[in-house]
């Protein structure tokens, strides 16, 4: 895994989830991305 605190990357993630529990529970896969991917994609909550 490179490293990712340099502020320039973003994780995307494929992942199962739990409804009753809302967590979780298994990561199918993941990437890197560029942190623009994930500003300009609308479907995300930006905090």
């Amino acid at each position: 895994m490179p490293l990712t605190n340099k502020g320039n990357s973003c994780d995307w993630l494929t992942v199962q989830t739990s409804k009753q529990t809302m967590q979780i529970v298994n990561v199918v896969s993941g990437s890197l991305k560029p942190v623009s991917a994930c500003q300009n994609d609308k479907s995300l909550h930006h905090r």
